[in-house]
């Protein structure tokens, strides 16, 4: 369905709405398949992790161009310098990732804890964080002018989705305790599900 809308539409906003969760989509699946087949491969690990940092920072750039960002004039205004931004802290992620190259540590329990650069693990959940409370902010304040009230709740609720996935982030990439993977997976998997949802259905109103 929501395919069918990005190759129909000619909306640049639904396009980077398929992108942004396409990315999001690798992340998760390099970090699955990952967890399932490399554990007794370290590098692949390592490395693997790398790659899924790209598509983090390839979601959160695509995500610039969704209407949550675009309809605010100064975002739409400072646009290429956000996009810049994010561009360069993702290149000092990972350059930062691959010249300081550690291995994964796997707890007695089969966590992965993927051991980071601590610099380059705390910039990465910092820099997720700020840009989902942003986010939040900006779905907060556009619900103010619906009139609808259960289309209001709505923005309430993925604007309180956005910041469990930044608090997630953050407590997830410079992760070294079970507990903290812990909470930080019960507080991404429902947020993440639920933004899904609304942004499908917004994207198939959209596209009608």
């Amino acid at each position: 369905m929501f395919f069918r809308s990005y190759k129909k539409s000619s909306n640049p906003g639904i396009k980077n709405i398929f992108l942004t969760f396409l990315f999001i989509f690798f992340y998760s699946l390099t970090l699955s398949i990952l967890s399932i087949f490399a554990l007794s491969y370290p590098y692949a690990l390592a490395f693997g992790y790398d790659l899924a940092i790209v598509w983090v920072f390839l979601a959160m750039y695509f995500g610039l161009g969704i209407p949550t960002f675009t309809t605010n004039d100064f975002f739409l205004k400072y646009q290429k310098l956000f996009s810049t931004l994010l561009i360069l802290i993702g290149v000092v992620v990972l350059g930062l990732q691959i010249f300081d190259l550690r291995l994964p540590i796997i707890s007695p329990g089969s966590v992965i804890f993927w051991n980071a650069t601590p610099l380059a693990a705390w910039l990465t959940g910092l820099t997720v964080l700020i840009y989902t409370t942003v986010w939040a902010y900006l779905a907060y304040r556009g619900s103010t002018v619906l009139s609808d009230i259960k289309q209001r709740r709505k923005f309430y609720a993925l604007a309180f989705n956005m910041v469990c996935i930044g608090v997630s982030a953050l407590l997830f990439f410079p992760s070294h305790s079970e507990l903290q993977s812990l909470i930080s997976f019960l507080l991404i998997v429902p947020a993440y599900i639920f933004t899904i949802v609304v942004f499908l259905a917004s994207s198939r109103q959209t596209s009608v």
